[in-house]
């Protein structure tokens, strides 16, 4: 398998894990989702979504699929600081975000390009 293959298939394995975790998890599992775009409102592929509890430490990642959206799973109530990362794009931190029993959270998130990386 070519470094290209083996850099496509474990694309498609992280989008399948995120379809399948989405899916198969009942709604009321799912405390934390949301949409990434650009400031032109492009949605945002593969950004890094961390969620980190600020009392236990205890992380929760995703990234987002084709269309920007994310789901975090199996998210305990708490305190998170949420962060956004992405190549090519500035570092984005949700702090403090609360994360109630039964109270979905929803973000849309805007990403901006960092000023180091090239035009689209």
């Amino acid at each position: 398998m070519t470094a290209a293959q083996n850099i496509s298939l474990r694309t498609f394995l992280c989008v399948l894990t995120f379809a399948a975790a989405v899916s198969l998890a009942p709604a009321s599992d799912i405390m934390v989702r949301g949409h990434v775009t650009d400031p032109d409102k492009v949605a945002v592929a593969a950004v890094h979504v961390n969620a980190e509890n600020e009392k236990t430490k205890a992380i929760v990642s995703t990234e987002t699929n084709a269309d920007g959206d994310f789901a975090l799973a199996h998210v305990r109530p708490g305190i998170y600081d949420i962060t956004f990362v992405k190549d090519g794009f500035e570092f984005l931190l949700y702090p403090h975000v609360v994360v109630k029993k039964g109270e979905p959270v929803n973000l849309n998130v805007v990403v901006n390009r960092s000023k180091y990386s090239s035009p689209k």
